[in-house]
């Protein structure tokens, strides 16, 4: 099935296709979910780590003394870092999260909020719908479990 950027943003790696796919393709948000669960069982055992990888549209929101200002920005989840940029196709990264600076992940369970904290401070990220919000803090969530077991994070988050 042909998913197009307005259907879904996740994708994933599978070479279980065949060579092409070994990079990450882009997958149906119920396929990320089964894939993501997948993978996490698979950590738990002794198998090599994969990362994922995904990318998309998030608000990056900044709390002021009597206001609070909300930015929407792309975002490209790494194996190591989180990068920001303006738009999609933009060359110029705004700003970068390392996975391996991350002390704590914190999630609303209301809302589509969610909190990473670093030595240098708190960037919190408003997703498009909780559910998206899950996939995100999931997959960062993973690629910090895989820093972690390569020896490369030495903290796990709560």
């Amino acid at each position: 099935q042909v998913l197009c950027k307005a259907c879904t943003s996740n994708s994933f790696p599978l070479p279980q296709f065949g060579a092409q796919f070994e990079r990450p393709v882009r997958v149906c948000d119920d396929c990320y979910g089964t894939l993501c669960k997948d993978e996490m069982k698979k950590r738990n055992q002794t198998l090599p780590i994969q990362t994922m990888q995904k990318s998309g549209y998030m608000h990056d929101v900044r709390k002021k003394l009597f206001f609070t200002r909300s930015r929407r920005m792309w975002f490209v989840l790494g194996e190591q870092q989180l990068d920001a940029y303006s738009q999609a196709r933009s060359s110029k990264r705004l700003t970068t999260v390392k996975l391996g600076d991350i002390l704590r992940l914190s999630e609303s369970k209301l809302g589509s909020t969610f909190a990473l904290s670093t030595r240098k401070g708190t960037t919190v990220l408003r997703a498009d719908s909780a559910s998206d919000r899950e996939q995100w803090t999931r997959a960062i969530q993973c690629n910090m479990s895989a820093l972690a077991q390569s020896g490369l994070l030495q903290q796990t988050i709560p």
